[in-house]
């Protein structure tokens, strides 16, 4: 990334982390409560479980209080204040570009008496010390890199025998170039709802108008890390570790359907409630008959000893 990209995507970081300005008015697509509820049973089996949540309850309480943990692209913290308040490790990274989100990361864990290293670090230049950590996490951060391959390499460097990778990330098209199928589908939906449901919740008495994909022009201009290189992370993450769990959670329909209109349904409007639910359906129908692929996964990898498999195979038993 040049050192113009570089600064645009801090300043751009800087403003969006405040988590304040970006949620709580029905724009994305996670805040309908009926998605959410959708997505979790996707990534954890259970409708009221996160991913972070699957991940603790499933990896992280063998050595309750003896992790170390890595987080690439924290943000403001909330994320890993959340892991902290369970008391899973005995330190805790956390790094990102933004300045001004690692400021407020470590006012807020301060102030809740929470010990997070909370560090500003460019990630696509990531140097991690060999074999340093038990677990690293990426939280919707992986698809803003565009030196994967590096970071992909320092991630596996930096990873003990045995410890594991954790990713919740949008993996779809890169910098959002969606086949003309997928936009199709998503507009002749849209174009069933009824206006009511089409008001944008950001531009007062406008109605959302048709998808269309952004411009790799566009798209470079505004944010030029954004999903830079997102169809190829989980191919590079699958060359150095290996699949424990692997859970798609769609958003090929619902995410830029339900953009800037999510707010519109309320769970307590009995024909917003089912529109919703209907939206749901389809795209869940569409991922299993495999007419689209999932564009979002919660996945967990894990470092192989693989000294150690080869030591069990010539010795013909497991060593414990």
């Amino acid at each position: 990334m040049s050192d113009p990209d570089r600064q645009k995507v801090m300043e751009v970081w800087n403003t969006e982390e405040n988590t304040s300005a970006r949620y709580g008015k029905g724009f994305h697509w996670v805040e309908s409560p009926q998605v959410l509820a959708y997505i979790q049973r996707r990534m954890s089996g259970n409708p009221a479980v996160s991913w972070g949540q699957h991940f603790i309850d499933h990896y992280l309480q063998k050595k309750k209080g003896q992790y170390v943990g890595l987080s690439l692209g924290c943000g403001t913290g909330v994320f890993e204040m959340d892991l902290q308040k369970q008391g899973l490790f005995r330190r805790l990274d956390a790094f990102d570009i933004a300045d001004a989100a690692i400021a407020q990361a470590r006012a807020s864990a301060a102030q809740q008496k929470l010990s997070i290293n909370f560090q500003i670090s460019d990630i696509n230049a990531l140097q991690i010390e060999p074999e340093a950590y038990d677990v690293i996490v990426a939280n919707s951060s992986l698809h803003h890199l565009s030196n994967l391959e590096h970071v992909v390499s320092e991630i596996h460097r930096g990873l003990r025998p045995g410890g594991f990778v954790a990713i919740c990330e949008y993996v779809g098209p890169s910098q959002f170039q969606y086949p003309p199928e997928q936009i199709r589908i998503i507009n002749e939906l849209l174009a069933l709802l009824p206006e009511k449901y089409r008001k944008s919740v950001t531009k007062a008495g406008q109605l959302k108008p048709d998808v269309h994909p952004l411009t790799v022009d566009y798209m470079n201009q505004n944010d030029p890390s954004e999903a830079i290189r997102s169809a190829e992370i989980i191919p590079l993450l699958k060359r150095r570790f290996a699949v424990a769990e692997d859970h798609t959670f769609g958003g090929t329909v619902l995410h830029m359907l339900l953009q800037d209109i999510a707010g519109n349904f309320p769970p307590e409007d009995a024909i917003g409630d089912s529109l919703v639910k209907y939206l749901i359906y389809i795209e869940d129908l569409l991922l299993r008959h495999r007419v689209l692929a999932s564009d979002f996964s919660y996945m967990v990898f894990e470092k192989q000893n693989y000294g150690r498999q080869i030591l069990q195979k010539l010795i013909g038993h497991s060593l414990v």
